[in-house]
């Protein structure tokens, strides 16, 4: 008969060619010395399979339970791991390792002494480096970026120390050159958890954000720069010098996702009055086409462009109807939307336009009388009631009027 402790000790042994994670469970000071020596002693594979140990077993632990499992060493090991970071983060692949490994101290519930410590060895510079520096790859700036979120989440003061390090022209750079889209993101959302330190530091990241939209960078950059200034205006942030240009800029282009980013600036813009009448004034002004040129790509640019102002006029004219309308009053908008009326081999031109013309008709009891007395009864009736669904038909005749009449 087998012994009873025989069979005891085969179900508490681990599986046969499985061995036991070493933070699986509280270990004793001397457990912890050997396992250091074997870090110490380690290359770089031993180092990440210890790593993988540690994210796996301690994950989600408070910092009562990682002293615990490290015999009162959670520092010492902290220490260790941001060590290997700041010397090997520009030959190594480990960078989204070690990040690992150091977020489950810096999150863990109760254990802001290790976030003070990490700091304290220069971790925030060495992250900063990380996501600035052009020989490191996508994966290791996406987890620089997540470790440096999760640090300056953890509190005002965080943010400050972040922002002391000159973190903002970091990201900034950073968000510039990114060409992975988890790297403009976080890069975004990190300039704005910056800007909610206070108020120098949110005009700081305006500045930012406007001259990133300003700036002839990649569309994906300006897109990005673009959403993190919307959410800073609608929070109150404003940068030191508005260039309006920049905002406008955002809608001479083919790219959809562009204008559109630049459309939702201006109505976060356009809700202050000071600047509402300059915003009105200077979509009128971009429905010209101005000087025609034989560049084909610049011309299908330009009509592009008039599309989007005369689908932001529709919407202000819906909005803020009396106050869009006496903006407008006393510009060329009437006259600008007839040329662009008559260009029949631009269908999404025209039918902006016939909406944006309907709109002012609605918002102005003088603009049909006005169009009447420049194109005639019939075109105006056809222009008031044809549906903005269809295509709109126009002859010879009525494509000349449209584009030479002229309005009082």
């Amino acid at each position: 008969q087998v012994p009873v402790w025989t069979n005891r000790l085969a179900t508490e042994m681990p599986p046969s060619g499985k061995s036991q994670n070493f933070f699986g469970a509280p270990t004793t000071p001397q457990a912890l010395s050997v396992k250091m020596r074997e870090w110490d002693n380690g290359n770089t594979s031993v180092r990440a399979k210890i790593l993988r140990d540690f994210v796996d077993a301690c994950a989600g632990k408070t910092a009562v339970e990682l002293d615990a499992s490290l015999a009162k060493g959670a520092s010492l090991f902290l220490t260790r791991i941001s060590a290997w970071l700041r010397l090997t983060y520009l030959l190594s692949t480990s960078v989204p390792l070690q990040a690992a490994a150091i977020r489950v101290f810096i999150s863990a519930a109760g254990g802001q002494r290790f976030l003070v410590e990490f700091l304290e060895v220069g971790g925030a510079l060495t992250l900063l480096e990380v996501v600035n520096t052009d020989q490191t790859s996508s994966e290791a700036k996406t987890a620089a970026l997540e470790l440096l979120v999760t640090i300056a989440t953890a509190g005002r003061r965080f943010k400050d120390v972040l922002c002391a390090c000159d973190a903002v022209e970091y990201v900034v750079q950073c968000l510039q050159e990114a060409r992975s889209e988890r790297v403009l993101q976080l890069s975004r959302d990190l300039l704005y958890e910056f800007a909610l330190s206070g108020d120098e530091a949110r005009a700081k990241v305006s500045d930012a954000f406007l001259s990133i939209i300003g700036r002839t960078s990649s569309p994906a950059a300006m897109q990005a720069a673009a959403q993190g200034m919307r959410k800073l205006l609608q929070e109150g942030g404003r940068p030191r010098e508005w260039r309006h240009d920049a905002v406008f800029a955002l809608l001479d282009t083919v790219d959809l996702s562009l204008q559109y980013e630049g459309g939702e600036l201006l109505k976060v813009l356009a809700r202050e009055p000071a600047l509402h009448s300059t915003i009105m004034q200077r979509l009128v002004d971009l429905l010209s086409p101005g000087q025609t040129s034989g560049d084909v790509v610049r011309n299908v640019v330009t009509l592009s462009r008039m599309a989007a102002c005369a689908r932001l006029i529709t919407f202000f004219l819906g909005d803020r109807q009396a106050t869009t309308a006496a903006a407008l009053e006393k510009t060329p908008l009437l006259e600008r939307l007839a040329r662009m009326l008559a260009h029949t081999l631009q269908p999404d031109g025209q039918t902006q336009a016939l909406a944006a013309l309907q709109a002012l008709i609605v918002a102005d009891g003088s603009v049909s009388s006005r169009l009447q007395d420049g194109v005639g009864e019939a075109l105006t009736t056809k222009l008031k009631t044809w549906p903005i669904a269809m295509p709109l038909v126009l002859d010879a005749l009525q494509t000349e009027l449209l584009a030479t009449a002229k309005f009082e």
